[in-house]
């Protein structure tokens, strides 16, 4: 981690941050939407307009901000889920 990341943190930080991305241009939905059937996604995947990409990293990861993000994603959207450890197979309830 670089001085100036450390610089953005708390000193005792409670979690790491969680970067959140959304993308609604054509081509990389386009390009998100085959890799998704690739991996064995859902066929609704192809009805999709947009993608959310969380970033997790470190150990100190806020669970609970992580499951209000997923949470009102679905809530919202009909969002699909996925993970690189779970693939498709993931649900809210498999959140810490």
């Amino acid at each position: 981690m670089s001085n100036l990341e450390l610089d953005l943190l708390p000193p005792d930080p409670k979690s790491w941050p969680v970067l959140l991305q959304a993308n609604t241009g054509p081509q990389a939905v386009k390009a998100q939407i085959e890799w998704g059937l690739t991996q064995g996604g859902p066929q609704v995947l192809t009805s999709c307009d947009a993608f959310v990409e969380l970033s997790l990293s470190g150990h100190l990861i806020d669970w609970k901000l992580v499951r209000s993000i997923c949470e009102v994603t679905t809530e919202m959207w009909d969002a699909v889920l996925h993970d690189e450890g779970s693939g498709f197979d993931v649900t809210l309830d498999d959140l810490p």
